[in-house]
């Protein structure tokens, strides 16, 4: 124990409420000599109170700052692990004290302490201190017996609380196998089908069809799943505030693609004199009379617009919030993590089409991560993934122009 520690006579010891001398009661002779013995301590922080293997003969009071009670691991012998931290009326030594043997625990200073410190050492030889030793011993019981049902308490929560995460952790590592495998999936079928000359026919049919199966396959692992829907995203209860978040930003994001594809047809040479405004070819039919199918072209539109939701349903309660639940770290590191992860996927899963288009895939998947962060809820990136992305492909014609 360290040696150089300030020590102030404990004169007002006995009438402070929380002194050492007044916990069990003691008849007027023993708190005489438990005042006698009993000297204020302050030190600094680093400072070690008690040593693990040591034996001790005191009793200590924090009667202000924190302390920390460490651990040297079984394996190495040189890791220490903290267990506890002890703060203001909390008392340390009294196992040792009572059963007398070595000091479980090595106790350090994590701030400036101030200690009552009550000295037994050679209460063998003097039997007021064993009277002194044996009274207080009743206080250390009880006190001990109360820190034996809160750690009894504190381990069944801690049990609960791996189970849970366990269970969290096998749930989560199931979606992503699943999600990963069918995004590879994805992606071989239809550059295979875009090879075979058959690609036409599969954007208009065939990759909605895909979607919803995929769909279908979350929402089947989330219904099997132990866990609410919630921790998944898939929720309707934050839906106003999450429309209404979605529907500002959105604005500006449209915004910006306007202005971004005006500069392009102004001044990239090899798109100058493109209009702003056009229409998507792979929906555009005509009729007999030369005019535009409307019908077949809203109908398009239509078809994005429902199928946003199932891509959304896909790529944030299916990969998004699973990335986030499964990583460790701070919460902004978790969700930046989570967020360019999933969108990287499903930029992948768009390659077949070109790398333009996978990057334009890409940078308003990073907003609609964020949005989906901000509420947890699928329902606002629903809404603006509509609006962006048939806003971008049915009016400013953007799979034309990357073409």
């Amino acid at each position: 124990m360290e040696q150089d520690w300030k020590l102030q006579p404990a004169m007002d010891a006995l009438d402070a409420p929380d002194s050492l001398e007044n916990l069990s009661n003691l008849p007027p002779d023993l708190a005489q000599l438990a005042r006698a013995r009993t000297e204020h301590l302050d030190l600094p922080a680093g400072a070690v109170i008690l040593r693990e293997g040591d034996h001790n003969k005191r009793l200590y009071l924090i009667r202000a700052g924190e302390v920390g009670v460490v651990k040297r691991s079984a394996a190495s012998g040189r890791v220490e692990h903290r267990i506890a931290v002890l703060g203001p009326g909390e008392r340390i030594g009294e196992i040792s004290l009572a059963d007398g043997s070595p000091v479980s625990a090595t106790v350090r200073a994590l701030t400036q302490v101030r200690l009552d410190m009550l000295d037994l050492d050679g209460l063998e030889q003097d039997p007021r201190l064993l009277r002194l030793h044996d009274a207080l011993l009743k206080s250390m019981l009880k006190n001990l017996a109360q820190r034996l049902r809160e750690s009894s308490q504190l381990t069944t929560e801690t049990l609960a609380s791996q189970l849970r995460l366990q269970r969290l952790r096998g749930t989560i590592a199931r979606f992503i196998v699943v999600m990963l495998t069918l995004f590879s999936l994805y992606a071989f079928f239809l550059r295979a089908v875009h090879d075979l000359g058959a690609y036409s026919w599969v954007s208009v049919f065939g990759s909605p069809a895909i979607i919803v199966m995929f769909a279908l396959a979350v929402i089947y692992m989330i219904r099997t799943s132990p866990f609410s829907r919630r921790l998944f995203g898939l929720t309707t209860r934050s839906a106003t505030p999450a429309v209404r978040d979605a529907l500002v930003w959105t604005a500006l994001f449209l915004v910006a693609l306007t202005v971004l594809k005006a500069l392009a047809v102004t001044y990239l040479p090899e798109h100058q004199g493109q209009p702003i405004f056009t229409l998507a070819q792979a929906f555009t039919r005509e009729n007999p009379n030369g005019t535009v199918n409307w019908v077949f072209y809203l109908g398009g539109l239509g078809l994005y617009a429902l199928l946003c939701p199932a891509q959304e349903l896909i790529g944030r309660c299916g990969v998004q919030a699973p990335l986030y639940e499964f990583m460790e770290g701070s919460e902004p590191k978790r969700h930046m993590l989570a967020i360019l992860i999933s969108n990287l996927i499903a930029s992948a899963a768009h390659v077949h089409l070109g790398m333009a288009m996978a990057l334009v895939t890409f940078v308003p998947g990073l907003f609609w991560g964020w949005l989906f962060m901000r509420h947890r809820s699928i329902v606002g990136v629903s809404v603006s993934h509509a609006l962006i992305g048939g806003y971008a492909i049915f009016a400013l014609g953007i799979e034309n122009f990357l073409n």
